[in-house]
């Protein structure tokens, strides 16, 4: 069953790669949100806007960019070579990524309804510690996806999508000023 799952995801993922990446992001992120929210914060309703807010972010924003990204960095640095992989990891962290992030506080204050006077005030504040956080994780699964992983699969192993949202709830339970923070971003 699950082989026939993957071998209709690969027809897919061959046939209608930009859709096909972009939906599983916007389901990873989805789905890191409901994890987060049963499984981190013991939440007994579940806050499905939120959760769709998420779904919607990875769908129409991350997705296209993670995508595109994995092109670009094919691109530019190849395939080949012992430090190929390093040259894009550090593209991505020290370029797409600290982008992206500012991209996700943007859009998900748009979708909360915040001015630009508060998304201002939220990246003035919250952005260089939410970057050390991504950092602490994320160069390593980065740096597995490049030296193992092939382009078209780059998109699934990307659980950041998914695992961000668990890290920074994961995070906000120990921290309170943290966690103060990410209930504004998220407006929970």
């Amino acid at each position: 069953m699950l082989m026939r799952v993957f071998g209709v995801y690969n027809r897919l993922l061959k046939a209608y790669p930009l859709i096909t990446q972009c939906t599983t992001t916007g389901v990873l992120v989805g789905t890191g949100d409901v994890i987060a929210q049963k499984g981190l914060e013991k939440r007994h309703e579940m806050n499905w806007k939120r959760t769709a807010k998420f779904a919607a972010f990875g769908l129409l924003c991350l997705g296209p960019t993670n995508r595109y990204m994995f092109l670009f960095l094919e691109r530019v640095y190849g395939t080949s070579g012992t430090f190929t992989p390093i040259k894009k990891l550090l593209t991505e962290q020290l370029f797409f990524l600290p982008l992206i992030q500012l991209a996700f506080i943007g859009v998900l204050g748009a979708l909360n309804g915040h001015s630009l006077a508060q998304m201002e005030a939220r990246i003035r504040n919250d952005y260089w510690d939410i970057m050390c956080a991504v950092w602490k994780v994320w160069p390593f699964v980065s740096l597995v996806n490049y030296y193992f992983i092939a382009l078209n699969y780059r998109g699934l192993v990307i659980a950041r999508d998914v695992s961000s949202e668990i890290l920074g709830t994961f995070r906000a339970k120990f921290s309170p000023k943290f966690r103060e923070r990410l209930g504004v971003l998220l407006n929970i």
